[in-house]
């Protein structure tokens, strides 16, 4: 297998973000809030915007040879009262790179940055029936407080979001 980095981020890498969002779109279109419609739809600054958000967001990007493979992003909290939860949104990793446990290691990358800025608490959701990624989560400490019915509707159809959190100050061994 080919060397793989992890590392936030650019706003160079926006088409290549670009690029990568629109695929897990396609290929999943029921796992995701956008449309790729939407997506294909914005400016390449507000891709870049997007790929770079508001410190301390990040987004994570998996690159083999120079290519982006996989990506996970952190949105912070802006409010005062919720400064201390953070959010991780977008994860996927394109389907050939999937057996080299990429998806954990931009979740990992995440929980180790939410950490490293404060946050206590990080959320995430995932389609209820996405076992693979539940299974993930649930290993890394992630725990299910709820479920969001019909969260999704794509394709004539409705799905059901599971939503996790981990508590970043009892998971010291996770992440970190």
């Amino acid at each position: 297998m080919n060397d793989v980095v992890i590392r936030p981020l650019t706003a160079d890498d926006a088409a290549a973000f670009r690029t990568l969002r629109i695929a897990a779109l396609e290929e999943s279109p029921d796992a995701f809030t956008a449309s790729v419609e939407e997506e294909r739809a914005l400016s390449d600054a507000e891709m870049a915007a997007r790929a770079v958000p508001p410190s301390p967001g990040v987004f994570f990007g998996a690159f083999a040879d120079r290519q982006l493979v996989g990506m996970a992003g952190h949105i912070a909290n802006e409010r005062p009262k919720t400064l201390h939860k953070g959010v991780m949104v977008a994860v996927y990793v394109a389907p050939d790179w999937r057996a080299a446990k990429l998806g954990r290691e931009v979740v990992m990358a995440v929980i180790a940055h939410a950490r490293s800025v404060g946050a206590l608490l990080l959320h995430c959701a995932v389609r209820a029936d996405n076992t693979p990624a539940r299974r993930l989560y649930l290993s890394l400490g992630f725990v299910p407080y709820g479920l969001e019915r019909d969260a999704i509707f794509a394709n004539g159809r409705y799905f059901d979001d599971e939503l996790l959190a981990l508590d970043l100050r009892s998971n010291p061994a996770h992440g970190g």
